[in-house]
C-alpha cells in the first residue's frame, strides 16, 4: 500500500532530520583573501564602480613604518589587486570620495607616530593614478582630524593635531584644487560655553540638513577628553554648540576615537571612545537629535570600544566592529538595543569597515592584513499556515502571492487543501481545495500563470497518476488529465516549449525510468523517452540550451546514484552525462547565472553530505566546489537575485542556512532559522526575499531577507499583438519586467489588464484611447512601447439611415477624435463633416454617394459600419436617380 510506504519513508526521514542538537551557527562572518600589507590607520573608500580602495596606514607587520601602497578589492570576485602606490607614504589620513569619483586623501602622519602633514593626494580610479599637487596642500599640518564631503562638493576638514590645527578648519574646493580657511572651531560667540573648543581624534557626521556635527575627541593643548559637540553651518561658515553627549545621564560616549553614525530617522548615534585621563574605554552610547539640538542616552554596548567602526546597514541597523576586540554587535535604533553579531577572524583596532553595493560589509586591517566580510541577511516571521504541511508544494504566482498545496499533516495524512501567502501583509489565507489529497506531488508554474500539480499519493487512492490545474485569477482547480503512470517523488521541469517534463519517481513497484510530457495547449499527457536509469529522490535542473539535467537519486538495483543524464526536448531523447564525484540522494540542483549547475549535499552510504560540485554543460564535466558548513539532505536551494544560492534546513542541519557565492566558490553561514525544517519549501519572492514554509517543524513560515538589490529597471513593452484594434478588443503585450504591474495605458488612457507572466500582459483597448504608445507601469517605473498602437474607430450606428445627398447624418461610435475622412460606400465627404466628440461625427451625405456602409478614417485606421446607409437619390452618374 502507498500509505505504508509513505509512513515508513517519512518516519525514517523525521528521525534523521531532527538530531538531538543542531550544529552551532558560526554567524554571518567569513574571511576573504588578505591584503598584501598589514595595515593600521589606513583608509578604505567605496569607488563608483563598486570596488574598494584601501590606501596607506602604518605597516602592522612589525617594521614600524608607514606604507605608500594601495590595493583594490573587487566584490564580484572577492579578490585584491595592486593599485598604483601613493606618491607619499601616510597613515591615519582621511579619505573622501569626491563628486567626480576621485578620492581625496588629506593629512595624517608620514612617519610612525610622527607629526601631522599637510600633504594632499588624489587618486583617479579611471587611470589608476595619483596626483600630489604642492599648490593644493592643507594650510596646516594635521592628523586626528575629520574630513566631510559637503552637499556643494567641497570638503570640510576640521581640527586635528599639529601646528595648532586643533582649533582650525579649512575647506577644499575640487573645482579649483585649492584650500581656504573656514571659521575656527573655538570661534568667539559660539552658543554654549565650553562646547566650541579645539579638538583632535573626534568624529564628524554630515546631517540631513547639510550641516556637520563633530563630537568628542580631546584638546591637545590640555589633554582634556571631550564629551561636547558642535555643528558647522556651511551656509554661514559658522559653528554653534550642540550640547554634551554625557548630558543624557551616561559618562560617555566621548573622548578619543569614538564613532558617530547617521541613523535613518536623521538622528546621530555616538558610541564608545577612550578617556585617556581616567584610563577607561566607554561602552556608552548617546543619540543626537538635530531638531532639538539635544543628546539622549542610548543602550550601552556589551564592551567598551575605541578605534572601532560603526556602519549603517541597509536594514537601518548599525554594525559596530573591532575597537581592540574581535567582537561585533548590531544596534537596533527602533528598539534602542544591541545584539551580538558574531566574531571577526581577528582582533582589530583602527581598522576600516566599508558597506559594499551588495549590502555586505568589508572589514580590513586594524593591526593585520586580513579582511572579513559580513553578510547582513536576516530571518523574520511570516505567519503560520492553517496546518502542518510536509512534502508540500509551493509556487510563486504572478500576483506576488505563493500557493502552497497538499502535503502531509502532522499525523502523516495527505492533504487536499491549499493556502495562499501574501508577502505584502505577511498573512496566509485558504485557497480552493484540490480534488484529491496529494503528498510529494510536483507543482509547476506554466507560461500562462496557472499551476500544474501532478502525481503524489494519498491513503485512499494510493499512488496518483492524476493532475490538476490551479487558476489564480479565479481561485479554482480543474482536471489536467492523467499521466500514463502513477508517480510519487518525481521531478518536474517547465521546458522552453511551454510543456512540462515529468520524470522518474516511484509507484510502489520501485523507482521509475519513464518520463512524460504535459502539453498545456491540449491539457493532455504523452509519453516521453525513458531515462537510462530508474530514479527516485533525484534532482533536475533546466540547462541554458533548453535541455534538462537529471542527477543522483536512488533505485533498488544500483542503490544511491552518482550518475546523471540529459534530456533533449528537440529530439525527445536522453543521453548519459558525466557522473558526479559522489552519489547523492535528496540533493539539490540549481542552475547558476553562468549556466553551470550547483549540486549540494544529499545522502549516501557514508551519511549526510556537506560536499558540493558544479556541472559545466559545454564540457560535460563536474568540478568540486567549496563544501557547505553543514552536511545536509532534503534541504532547499534557492537562486537569489544576487546570483548567490541560499540553502536552508534539511537533515543534518535543520535550523541552519548558508549562502553559496559562485564568484569564489565558497559558502557563508547565515543566521539560523527559528524552526527546524525538513521536507519544507522555499520560494523566491518578488522583492528578493525567500519564503520558507512548513516541513517537519509545524505550521510556521519565515522569510530570509538579504541586502536589497538596487530597484529593477523599468518594464519594457517590446511588442503588441495585434498592432491595431478597436475599443474593447484584447491586446497581448510582450516585454520584460511586468511583475507587480499597477497600470497599463493606451496613449495615456487607463486600460483594464491581466498579468499573465513577467513577460506578458493582456489588456483591453479602453474607451477614450487614441492612436499612441502603450505604457506599462510597475513599482520600478514605466515602460513605453517603441511603436504606436493604432486604435481603429468603430462605427456602431447612424441616423437617419437613409436620405439623398446633402442629408445631415449623425454617426455614433468610438475613437473619432482626429478623424481624417468620412466615406459613404467609398465616396468621400470632402470637408462636410464635424467631429463633435470622441463618440460622434456629423456629416453631409456627399453628392457622389451610393448606398453602402459608412466608414470613418483616423490615424488608427478605417472603421466601417456593419449596415448600409441608403441613398434615395444620387448624382454619382451625373444625373439624379
Amino acid at each position: 500500500m502507498a500509505t505504508a510506504v509513505i509512513a515508513s519513508m517519512l518516519a525514517a526521514l523525521v528521525i534523521a532530520a531532527l538530531p538531538a542538537s543542531a550544529a552551532p551557527d558560526i554567524g554571518p562572518w567569513t574571511t576573504v583573501p588578505a591584503m598584501a600589507v598589514s595595515r593600521t590607520g589606513q583608509t578604505a573608500t567605496l569607488l563608483p564602480d563598486g570596488r574598494v580602495l584601501v590606501a596607506g596606514g602604518e605597516d602592522a607587520s612589525g617594521s614600524g613604518g608607514v606604507t605608500s601602497s594601495a590595493q583594490l578589492f573587487d566584490p564580484s570576485t572577492k579578490t585584491w589587486t595592486a593599485a598604483a602606490p601613493m606618491p607619499s607614504a601616510v597613515a591615519f589620513q582621511t579619505g573622501t570620495l569626491l563628486q567626480d569619483g576621485d578620492v581625496l586623501l588629506a593629512g595624517g602622519e608620514s612617519t610612525f607616530t610622527g607629526a601631522g602633514t599637510t600633504r594632499v593626494q588624489i587618486y583617479d580610479p579611471t587611470t589608476d593614478s595619483w596626483s600630489l599637487n604642492p599648490a593644493g596642500q592643507l594650510q596646516l599640518a594635521r592628523k586626528g582630524h575629520t574630513a566631510t564631503l559637503l552637499p556643494d562638493g567641497e570638503v570640510l576638514v576640521a581640527g586635528g593635531e599639529g601646528d595648532a590645527a586643533s582649533s582650525t578648519a579649512e575647506l577644499y574646493d575640487p573645482t579649483t584644487d585649492s584650500w581656504s580657511s573656514a571659521a575656527p572651531l573655538d570661534q568667539s560667540g559660539c552658543a554654549g560655553a565650553g562646547t566650541c573648543v579645539p579638538r583632535s581624534d573626534h568624529a564628524a557626521t554630515l546631517l540631513t540638513n547639510g550641516e556637520v556635527l563633530i563630537a568628542g575627541g580631546y584638546t591637545p593643548a590640555s589633554g582634556v577628553d571631550l564629551t561636547t559637540a558642535e555643528v558647522y553651518d556651511p551656509t554661514t561658515d559658522s559653528w554653534s554648540g550642540a550640547g554634551d553627549m554625557a548630558a543624557g545621564g551616561s559618562t560617555g560616549p566621548g573622548g578619543r576615537s569614538l564613532t558617530t553614525t547617521l541613523l535613518p530617522d536623521g538622528r546621530v548615534l555616538a558610541s564608545g571612545g577612550r578617556f585617556q585621563v581616567s584610563g577607561t574605554t566607554a561602552a556608552d552610547t548617546a543619540r543626537y537629535d538635530p531638531a532639538t539640538n539635544t543628546w539622549s542616552a542610548g543602550a550601552s554596548m556589551s564592551v567598551g570600544r575605541t578605534g572601532h567602526a560603526a556602519t549603517l546597514l541597509v536594514d537601518g541597523t548599525v554594525l559596530v566592529t573591532g575597537g581592540g576586540t574581535d567582537s561585533t554587535e548590531l544596534y537596533d535604533p527602533i528598539a534602542d538595543a544591541w545584539f551580538d553579531a558574531g566574531a571577526m577572524s581577528v582582533t582589530r583596532l583602527f581598522g576600516t569597515a566599508t558597506r559594499l553595493g551588495s549590502g555586505e560589509l568589508l572589514v580590513t586591517g586594524g593591526g593585520n592584513a586580513s579582511a572579513d566580510l559580513y553578510d547582513p541577511g536576516t530571518w523574520s516571521g511570516a505567519g503560520s499556515m492553517s496546518t502542518t504541511r510536509v512534502y508540500t508544494t509551493a509556487s510563486p504566482l504572478g500576483t506576488g502571492e505563493v500557493l502552497v498545496a497538499g502535503g502531509g499533516d502532522a499525523g502523516g495524512t495527505p492533504l487536499a487543501s491549499a493556502e495562499l501567502y501574501d508577502p505584502t501583509s505577511k498573512t496566509w489565507s485558504l485557497a480552493a481545495t484540490m480534488s484529491q489529497a496529494r503528498e510529494q506531488a510536483t507543482a509547476t508554474v506554466l507560461s500562462n500563470g496557472e499551476v500544474l500539480v501532478a502525481g503524489g499519493a494519498n491513503a485512499t487512492d494510493g499512488f496518483l497518476a492524476s493532475a490538476e490545474l490551479y487558476d489564480p485569477t479565479t481561485d479554482t482547480w480543474s482536471p489536467a488529465g492523467s499521466m500514463g503512470t502513477a508517480r510519487y517523488g518525481q521531478s518536474a521541469i517547465l521546458l522552453g516549449t511551454g510543456k512540462v517534463l515529468v520524470a522518474g519517481g516511484t509507484n510502489g513497484t520501485g523507482a521509475l525510468a519513464s518520463a512524460e510530457l504535459y502539453d498545456p495547449t491540449t491539457n493532455g499527457w504523452s509519453p516521453a523517452a525513458s531515462m537510462g536509469t530508474a530514479r527516485q529522490g533525484h534532482a533536475a535542473a533546466l540547462l541554458g540550451n533548453g535541455e534538462v539535467l537529471v542527477v543522483g537519486g536512488h533505485n533498488a538495483t544500483d542503490g544511491y546514484l552518482a550518475s546523471a543524464e540529459r534530456y533533449d526536448p528537440t529530439t525527445d531523447s536522453w543521453s548519459p552525462a558525466a557522473s558526479m564525484g559522489a552519489a547523492r540522494y535528496l540533493t539539490t540542483a540549481t542552475t547558476l547565472g553562468d549556466g553551470s549547475v550547483l549540486v549540494a549535499g544529499g545522502i549516501n552510504t557514508s551519511g549526510a553530505l556537506a560536499s558540493a560540485e558544479r556541472y559545466d554543460r559545454t564540457a560535460d564535466a563536474w568540478s568540486p566546489t567549496g563544501p557547505m558548513s553543514h552536511a545536509r539532505y532534503g534541504a532547499t536551494a534557492t537562486l537569489l537575485q544576487t546570483g548567490q544560492v541560499l540553502v536552508a534546513g534539511g537533515g543534518g542541519g535543520p535550523t541552519t542556512a548558508e549562502k553559496y557565492d559562485p564568484a569564489d566558490g565558497r559558502w557563508r553561514d547565515c543566521p539560523p532559522m527559528a524552526t527546524s525544517r525538513f521536507a519544507h519549501t522555499a520560494t523566491l519572492l518578488p522583492d528578493g526575499a525567500v519564503l520558507v514554509a512548513g516541513g517537519i517543524g509545524g505550521v510556521s513560515a519565515e522569510v530570509f531577507s538579504g541586502p536589497p538589490l538596487p530597484p529593477p529597471p523599468p518594464p519594457t513593452a517590446s511588442s503588441l499583438s495585434p498592432p491595431r484594434a478597436k475599443v474593447g478588443k484584447l491586446v497581448t503585450i510582450d516585454g520584460q519586467g511586468f511583475t507587480g504591474a499597477t497600470a497599463v495605458t493606451f496613449d495615456g488612457t487607463a486600460a483594464t489588464f491581466s498579468f499573465v507572466s513577467p513577460t506578458q500582459i493582456t489588456a483591453t483597448v479602453p474607451f477614450g484611447a487614441l492612436t499612441g504608445p502603450v505604457a506599462v507601469t510597475t513599482p520600478s517605473g514605466t515602460g513605453t512601447s517603441s511603436t504606436a498602437f493604432r486604435v481603429v474607430p468603430t462605427v456602431s450606428s447612424f441616423t437617419p439611415t437613409s436620405g439623398p445627398p446633402g442629408t445631415r447624418v449623425t454617426i455614433t461610435g468610438s475613437a473619432f477624435t482626429g478623424a481624417r475622412k468620412v466615406l459613404f460606400n467609398g465616396a468621400t465627404a470632402f470637408g462636410n463633416f464635424t467631429v463633435d466628440s470622441y463618440t460622434q461625427i456629423t456629416v453631409l451625405v456627399p453628392l457622389q454617394a451610393t448606398t453602402g456602409p459608412i466608414a470613418v478614417v483616423t490615424a488608427g485606421g478605417k472603421g466601417k459600419s456593419t449596415t448600409s446607409f441608403t441613398v434615395t437619390s444620387s448624382y454619382a452618374a451625373g444625373r439624379p436617380t
